[in-house]
């Protein structure tokens, strides 16, 4: 079995942690329920226009393409959200050695 670079299995033990929270945050969260709820009515609604085969495929590639862009920028943001939590504690330290 290959190793993986460090730096690959912070991320990928990241990813692991961030799946688990967001897990119990899609199960528990009423706003984003609603959301995926309202969602899904759109779909349908979409689903029963007279749209032409051509006119569904561009539909499926823009919400496939926002949905990609969606998860890089969310991912993104969860290494950002962890590495201004490493900034806080590096300055709380500091704070705490020089009082």
């Amino acid at each position: 079995m290959q190793k993986l670079p460090w730096e690959e299995m912070l991320v990928m033990w990241l990813s692991e942690f961030r799946e688990n929270n967001m897990t119990e945050y899609r199960k528990t969260s009423q706003e984003y329920n609603e959301k995926v709820r309202k969602e899904e009515e759109l779909h349908k609604k979409v689903q029963q226009l007279k749209l032409t085969s051509e006119e569904r495929q561009l539909i499926d590639e823009l919400l496939s393409a926002q949905s990609a862009t969606e998860e890089a920028y969310s991912s993104a943001s969860y290494l950002f959200g962890i590495a201004d939590c490493m900034r806080f504690i590096s300055f709380f330290q500091s704070l705490y050695r020089t009082g």
